[in-house]
């Protein structure tokens, strides 16, 4: 974070919660005798959160969002809603695959709607 403020200088003035989130997560794998670095993004740091940090402060009433099947997006707001004590509503477009971020929004409890498209994500917004 102190390099994007020093970056963005007039960051420096704005509401910020700190979530405590530093640098997306770097593991080594073995894959067939060859070391292969992971980046963790299933552990949802780097800037998705940095980003809640301001978005999120100071925490509002309740938070709706919208995200891709496959995005950590959804995931990443629920989660920081979630300690915060923040009712979350998130708006699931259908594009790419269900995987672990899915999983892990629904053990959020955050509320998940899911759309078809752009139009059908506004739908579903205008009836939460």
């Amino acid at each position: 974070m102190d390099a994007l403020l020093r970056r963005f200088s007039g960051l420096a003035g704005l509401p910020r919660l700190d979530f405590g989130v530093r640098a997306t997560p770097v593991e080594p794998l073995d894959v067939a005798g060859l070391p292969v670095f992971v980046k963790r993004d299933d552990r949802v740091g780097g800037n998705k959160v940095r980003c809640l940090e301001f978005l999120l402060a100071p925490p509002p009433r309740r938070v709706l969002t919208v995200s891709s099947l496959s995005a950590h997006h959804a995931y990443a707001t629920a989660a920081r809603c979630r300690e915060l004590g923040v009712p979350c509503a998130c708006i699931l477009v259908r594009r790419g695959r269900p995987g672990p971020a899915l999983d892990a929004l629904l053990e959020t409890g955050a509320r998940v709607v899911r759309a078809r498209g752009g139009a059908g994500a506004v739908l579903a917004a205008a009836r939460l």
